[in-house]
């Protein structure tokens, strides 16, 4: 299974590493190039076998999300203009 992780704070990585125990593809993102080389780091640390992708959660697009299989909600945002993933309108989607 392909699954996403957002976030790859100490949680994050738990949660990565008990995935890729049962087999799965991990991907995680991070919000900017810095957040991403240290991701990768961690990864890399522990052992784990991932990827890491720069995503912006305050304003993802559904096709960021068409590969994975699954997703694990795992990050905060400090933006004030988050966007629920039902307030896509159709035209984004395309």
């Amino acid at each position: 299974m392909k699954v996403l992780i957002t976030g790859a704070s100490e949680i994050g990585l738990a949660i990565g590493q008990a995935r890729a125990a049962k087999g799965d593809q991990i991907t995680f993102t991070a919000s900017s190039a810095e957040s991403l080389e240290k991701c990768l780091a961690n990864c890399q640390a522990l052992g784990l076998k991932a990827r890491a992708l720069e995503f912006d959660l305050a304003n993802p697009t559904p096709t960021d999300l068409d590969e994975f299989d699954a997703l694990v909600l795992n990050a905060a945002s400090r933006s004030v203009k988050l966007r629920k993933f039902t307030d896509w309108k159709e035209a984004e989607a395309a």
